[in-house]
């Protein structure tokens, strides 16, 4: 039995096409949305209950998130120093900037603790 370059060639060319073949599949699931929810599929059928309602880059290593807990929210401040609660038990329902107007429980979250003014 004598296996000349030829029989080489065509079986590298075939281990070529079958790894593109693969990874044009996988290409165009991930482009198509296939395959997500796969392994939470029993928890889609309940209402779950952490969420990401939103999210916000500051810059390229810092980001602000607003985690939805049940009916609070809590606002996060991610970055490779470590991470920060920025405020807490916010309703959901107004942080998402829907609204109709009333003030935020969490209080006034632009300016930190120290600076804001006490309230009795």
């Amino acid at each position: 039995m004598d296996i000349d370059l030829t029989t080489y060639l065509r079986f590298g060319a075939a281990l070529v096409a079958v790894l593109g073949l693969i990874w044009a599949a996988a290409w165009l699931a991930r482009r198509l949305g296939l395959g997500q929810g796969i392994l939470t599929a029993g928890l889609r059928a309940e209402k779950r209950r952490l969420q990401v309602l939103e999210s916000l880059a500051l810059d390229s290593k810092r980001r602000l998130v607003l985690v939805g807990c049940g009916a609070d929210a809590h606002l996060l401040l991610l970055g490779p120093s470590g991470d920060q609660i920025v405020a807490r038990h916010i309703p959901a329902e107004n942080a998402t900037g829907h609204d109709d107007g009333a003030e935020d429980q969490a209080g006034d979250i632009s300016r930190p603790a120290a600076a804001r003014p006490a309230t009795s």
